[in-house]
């Protein structure tokens, strides 16, 4: 038997909690007990989950990490340390890395770094970029070796990262998020007509028009953005339900996204095998926005996802997949519908299986498996949880006040234009 530690803390319904049932009563004070009210992006469970799906093999025996062990007890009683990261190689991370560095030089088994990347906001910025993390990240890389370890990377243009800094043997995977579904993931390749189309947005969206009037029964799913607002107890109970106070909430929330709360439209998974439930019982046949794990869990639900690149890191990843992407450039020129004419997933679908096989070797040829699990420990370890109550009063109380002042529906370029007459008209 391997013993394997991930250096991960689970911290019971926190941010890498994929074992336990979330009981959504108590998230809002446990994410206030544990992350100062903040919400963490729930899409770091996605590839939390699928690395940890795909190393559960008889072979091995994961531990996770807890922050009493000493480096004695790790040295002592695991054959190898098993760190995954996602943009661990960017400027706000100085810190981390001399952390990290200070961490790892104490452990005298290999150490793997899985789906690391590094991230900026554009490919030209990969010189810069490395200028001025040269030297935390030279001295983080240069202990995982030490380890006897390595590192798989998220992209292409991490690698170019990597070249860039050092000499090193680090190899390309992508990320274990969209493997735990098994070598044989498929996207359907055939086009829906218009009034078909039932859309699940994500992140930043770049359409001039208000893509979900246009699109009545698309949804909005958020990871961390709009948590307090969807969690936080007697949080509508606050709100003045009055011209004024309407008019404060547009102003805070943007009039769409303000529709979306108080109508239901807006959703935050904590739990990633409800979160994929939903998205398959619900009818959903297309995803597009800007968040990376948001796509690729449209994706492991069979759905074709689309990614508006707007950095290094959803792009590369776009890229490595051949997931369809399009850049900040285009921004506002096509619609939905034209962007999803123009997505094609035929190379998706041809070299899935053969980027499968290369991390599975990667992860044989480290000893880390001896054959990755395809069967998936998570998709089935519960039933859907009951949504929590959408149910609200006050949230019903502004849909009306909305609905009573239908120019308020225009588009959000109107609405800035016509800001000082709306202003008068909902104060006076």
């Amino acid at each position: 038997m391997k013993r394997i530690l991930v250096y991960t803390s689970i911290v019971p319904m926190g941010e890498y909690d994929i074992w336990g049932t979330i009981d959504y009563s108590q998230l809002y004070q446990v994410n206030k007990t544990y992350y100062d009210g903040k919400c963490r992006n729930t899409g770091n469970k996605v590839w939390m989950q699928g690395i940890i799906s795909e190393l559960s093999t008889p072979e091995n025996q994961l531990v996770y990490y807890d922050p009493k062990m000493t480096f004695e007890q790790i040295n002592a009683n695991f054959d190898m340390v098993l760190f995954s990261t996602a943009n661990l190689f960017c400027r706000k991370f100085l810190d981390e890395m001399e952390e990290y560095s200070s961490f790892f030089s104490e452990i005298k088994i290999p150490v793997f770094v899985i789906s690391c990347g590094a991230q900026a906001n554009s490919y030209d910025d990969l010189h810069n970029l490395c200028a001025d993390i040269r030297k935390p990240a030279t001295k983080f890389i240069d202990t995982i070796y030490n380890t006897g370890g390595e590192f798989g990377l998220r992209g292409y243009f991490t690698k170019e990262v990597f070249d860039c800094l050092m000499s090193n043997t680090a190899v390309v995977t992508g990320c274990p998020s969209l493997f735990q579904n098994g070598r044989t993931l498929k996207i359907s390749e055939e086009k829906l007509d218009s009034h078909l189309i039932k859309p699940v947005f994500n992140g930043s969206l770049p359409f001039k028009n208000d893509v979900f009037k246009e699109y009545p029964d698309s949804i909005y799913i958020d990871q961390n953005f709009y948590f307090n607002e969807l969690y936080a107890p007697s949080f509508w109970d606050n709100i003045e339900i009055s011209n004024h106070g309407i008019y404060q909430l547009i102003k805070k929330y943007k009039l769409q996204y303000l529709n979306l709360l108080v109508s239901n439209r807006l959703k935050l998974f904590v739990d990633i095998p409800e979160w994929r439930s939903f998205l398959q019982q619900n009818g959903y046949n297309l995803s597009l926005g800007s968040r990376i794990h948001g796509n690729i869990m449209a994706l492991l639900s069979g759905i074709p996802a689309i990614i508006y690149a707007q950095d290094t890191r959803t792009r590369e990843m776009a890229e490595f997949y051949n997931i369809p992407y399009f850049l900040p450039e285009h921004k506002f020129q096509k619609s939905v519908y034209d962007i999803y004419q123009n997505a094609d997933f035929r190379k998706f679908n041809l070299e899935f299986s053969s980027k499968y096989d290369a991390f599975e070797n990667f992860l044989i040829q480290h000893g880390i498996v001896e054959k990755m699990n395809t069967d998936n420990i998570f998709w089935s370890k519960q039933a859907p949880i009951k949504y929590p109550n959408e149910s609200d009063p006050v949230k019903e109380e502004i849909a009306s006040a909305l609905r009573k002042h239908p120019f308020l529906y225009s588009s959000m370029n109107s609405f800035i234009i016509l800001d000082e007459k709306i202003r008068w008209k909902l104060t006076h």
